[in-house]
């Protein structure tokens, strides 16, 4: 073989080799697949009083859900799953219906802090639609769940901007949370 030959024959072996090496400690450098998941949906109802859309109610059921997906769950830390994506609608029994701006649903397990697992619906500012279960300390926005039935954490007051102008509870009786894969 003529040097040249052979040094150009190294030299592609090498590259190969470097290349494999890059490959096995750097798979992150990869194209990811697309993730898969399961479509679902995350509920929360209670009986509330407040505003929406600038007209008071009392005691009207309140009904807010995200459809998604499980695959767009992320873990904030331990034990702070959440989800970010996906449509987050609300409606108010005899006022209708509208689509928040802004809206996440994440699970804290953090018991230091309320002693139970703790659902909730986040909006901008500040503002939820909060429930405690100790069944929620296992899990993690991943699967159907539910119903489940707890007293509200909600942050009263702060305002859920939607499609239909701004919904504030002012007080909220116990909270009904599930999960559930939609029907097709």
């Amino acid at each position: 073989m003529h040097i040249f030959t052979r040094r150009a024959a190294l030299r592609g072996t090498a590259v190969a080799s470097a290349v494999a090496v890059a490959v096995a400690l750097f798979p992150a450098a990869l194209p990811a697949a697309a993730a898969t998941g399961t479509p679902i949906v995350y509920q929360e109802s209670a009986s509330a009083t407040g505003t929406f859309g600038g007209t008071a109610f009392t005691n009207a059921q309140v009904t807010m859900k995200m459809s998604s997906n499980t695959a767009d769950v992320i873990n904030q830390g331990t034990g702070f799953p959440q989800n970010r994506t996906g449509t987050v609608t609300v409606s108010v029994a005899g006022l209708g219906a509208a689509t928040v701006t802004y809206g996440t649903a994440y699970v804290n397990q953090n018991q230091a802090l309320y002693g139970t697992g703790v659902f909730s619906f986040n909006g901008a500012g500040g503002s939820n639609f909060a429930m405690g279960n100790k069944a929620l300390l296992s899990y993690n926005l991943d699967r159907p769940f539910g119903p489940v039935t707890g007293p509200s954490y909600s942050n009263t007051n702060r305002g859920f901007q939607t499609s239909n102008g701004g919904l504030i509870l002012k007080s909220v009786g116990t909270v009904t949370f599930q999960a559930f894969t939609p029907q097709g």
